[in-house]
């Protein structure tokens, strides 16, 4: 598109044929992504659009363009956003001290801190023990080896790697058998993780309201017109 024209498809049209085309035969065009807010502000003046973080995000981009055309721009204000979990999922992430937030990634990164941490102590202090040890003794036979020839320096440090990596391993196959000892803990982070983030993403792009309409039934609707307040934005985990 220049100045005087306008490429549609494959047609270059004259923009003085166009705006006499727009103003006999408006039902023929239809705004970009771009005009559709103004021309609906225009239509329907708004004062205020209550939006998501997506779409009040998109608002800021328009102001100049609002001003441009001479269309007053509305008042933007962010929404409270909700995530619905059942009575078990809100418990695990009290009981634990889990944000919610942790539970978007696809793996069990989660669930491996709190079995970590749900491991004997001694378990954990005699690992970290056996760790600082190695590193000690290594540390003193590579001294030791460089006297006798300065090139075992590297053999040595290849072994401290080698056995700082088996202790790792053993340390992964005690939390291995965390999990399997603890299947409640496992299926309590399986059922919060399902419900927060299927599939990865925040439940409300995934799972429409009718759905959680169906489950809780009419009250669940008459809660949330009360509960989280509009008036503080923001975002809320709620147990129908």
């Amino acid at each position: 598109m220049d100045g005087n024209a306008a490429v549609i498809g494959e047609t270059r049209q004259p923009l003085t044929e166009l705006a006499a085309r727009a103003r006999t035969a408006p039902e023929e065009f239809s705004p970009n992504v771009l005009l559709r807010p103004l021309v609906q502000d225009t239509l329907f003046p708004t004062v205020a659009y209550v939006g998501g973080p997506g779409e009040t995000a998109y608002f800021a981009q328009l102001k100049e363009v609002y001003a441009a055309h001479g269309v007053p721009m509305p008042l933007v204000a962010p929404r409270p956003t909700v995530t619905l979990l059942d009575a078990n999922g809100l418990k695990f992430l009290t009981r634990h001290d889990v944000p919610l937030e942790a539970l978007k990634a696809q793996d069990e990164s989660v669930l491996n801190e709190l079995l970590e941490a749900a491991l004997p102590p001694a378990v954990e202090a005699s690992i970290e023990s056996a760790m600082k040890a190695l590193d000690e003794r290594l540390a003193a036979v590579t001294s030791a080896v460089t006297t006798v020839d300065a090139t075992l320096e590297g053999a040595a440090r290849s072994t401290l790697t080698r056995m700082q990596d088996d202790l790792k391993k053993l340390q992964a196959k005690v939390i291995q058998a965390a999990k399997k000892k603890d299947e409640t803990l496992r299926r309590q982070f399986k059922n919060a993780q399902t419900q927060a983030f299927p599939g990865g993403a925040p439940q409300e792009r995934v799972v429409g309201f009718v759905w959680f309409l169906n489950k809780y039934g009419p009250a669940l609707v008459e809660r949330l017109c009360h509960e989280p307040p509009l008036d503080q934005p923001g975002h809320w985990v709620l147990t129908p």
